[in-house]
C-alpha cells in the first residue's frame, strides 16, 4: 500500500489518477463523437457515454479523495492538463489539406 501521508507522494498519486481519468474521459468522448454518424440512436449513445465518462471520473476522484488535499489537487491539475492537450490536438488543422 502506498503511504499517502507524504504530500509529494500523495500529489503524484493524485496526478497519476487524474491523468488516467482525463485520458479515459476524453478518449471515450472522442470515440463516441466519431461513432455518432453510424449509430441509430446517437442521442442515446451520447447520453450513455456522458454518464459513463462522468462515473469514471467521479469514482477515481472519490478513491483518491480518501487521501489528503495534495492528492485531490494533483488529480485536478493532471485532469486539466489532459483537457488542454486534448483541445489542442482537436483544434490542430490537418496537414497538407485545406
Amino acid at each position: 500500500m502506498i503511504d499517502l501521508s507524504n504530500g509529494i507522494v500523495a500529489a503524484l498519486v493524485g496526478a497519476a489518477a487524474g491523468l488516467a481519468a482525463g485520458v479515459g474521459y476524453f478518449g471515450l468522448l472522442w470515440v463516441t463523437v466519431r461513432a455518432l454518424p453510424r449509430l441509430r440512436a446517437p442521442a442515446l449513445w451520447l447520453a450513455a457515454s456522458a454518464v459513463l465518462r462522468i462515473l469514471l471520473v467521479l469514482l477515481l476522484l472519490v478513491a483518491i479523495a480518501a487521501g489528503r488535499l495534495p492528492s485531490v489537487l494533483g488529480f485536478v491539475v493532471a485532469f486539466l492538463v489532459v483537457r488542454t492537450v486534448a483541445i489542442r490536438i482537436v483544434r490542430t488543422p490537418p496537414r497538407g489539406g485545406d
